[in-house]
């Protein structure tokens, strides 16, 4: 049967994930507040298990909207632990430009939707472009005129893929 794995409903699946995902992210915001003492944990702690609800999903019911933001909730989630943790937070919009390109490139890997490429590799080049501001080697005009330049290149694109 389609809407069965293993003889056991995809709904049901569904539903147990929800609620292991539930009690994961119930232990980490105490851990969170108890343990580490950061208030502000709960919420990427939420993202993570909320990503990996919606990938759940995503592969269950084979839908592609699901994908998209439960890999960028997850990575996002995951992103800030790892800034957090290393110290890293002055590159964190450089971890979520990546996150939504890798969301895009792995939306158009399973869906053979080829406007998520050309978004993927956009955004690709805007992080990469906002890691080199951030840096300090290019000054504003310069980073704003590969940023112009960059989405000029995704606006065609986007009128060739019509």
């Amino acid at each position: 049967m389609r809407g069965r794995i293993f003889s056991i409903k995809k709904t049901t699946i569904l539903r147990l994930s929800f609620i292991i995902n539930l009690i994961l992210y119930f232990t980490s915001v105490v851990l969170s507040f108890t343990t580490l003492k950061v208030d502000n944990l709960w919420f990427f702690s939420f993202c993570v298990f909320l990503g990996l609800q919606l990938v759940v999903k995503s592969i269950l019911f084979y839908q592609d909207s699901s994908c998209f933001f439960g890999v960028i909730l997850f990575l996002i989630g995951g992103f800030y632990f790892f800034c957090f943790y290393l110290g890293l937070l002055n590159l964190y919009i450089v971890y979520l430009l990546i996150s939504i390109a890798f969301s895009s490139l792995v939306t158009y890997y399973y869906f053979k939707q080829p406007f998520q490429l050309a978004i993927a590799l956009s955004l690709f080049f805007a992080s990469l472009f906002t890691f080199i501001f951030i840096i300090n080697l290019v000054t504003i005009p310069i980073f704003l005129a590969l940023l112009v330049g960059d989405v000029l290149l995704l606006v065609n694109a986007y009128f060739m893929l019509l």
